[in-house]
């Protein structure tokens, strides 16, 4: 399935069009190595074919907790963080390049409200 979806992106590439890809429940395809690795791959060639990815979890702990996500995360440009639990938080402004002033807008927030990176 992975490989129809790349596929498509290419095509769309050859077209002049930009595809964005959402992912949700993001984490579950991380459990696996095969899967976290194609994801990782494909993660680096959708931008240079004109595509955009999207990994959408809700609890940003399971990411961090993988090496594979981690690194994904850190390359990314775009983070959209909603309310996020306090556990970790060190770590998540780490790898996303905020400030401990930027965490608290993620960090027992108001619902709906977070932070644009």
């Amino acid at each position: 399935m992975m490989e129809n979806i790349q596929n498509r992106i290419m095509e769309n590439a050859k077209k002049g069009k930009a595809t964005w890809l959402y992912l949700d429940e993001f984490h579950v395809l991380l459990n696996r190595e095969y899967s976290a690795k194609y994801l990782q791959q494909l993660w680096k060639k959708v931008r240079k074919q004109g595509g955009l990815c999207t990994g959408i979890t809700q609890n940003i702990l399971d990411l961090l907790q993988n090496y594979v996500a981690t690194t994904m995360l850190a390359n990314s440009e775009f983070v959209a963080i909603l309310k996020q639990a306090n556990t970790d938080s060190s770590k998540l402004a780490e790898v996303i390049g905020i400030s401990d002033v930027q965490l608290r807008f993620v960090m027992n927030s108001m619902s709906g409200m977070g932070l644009l990176k």
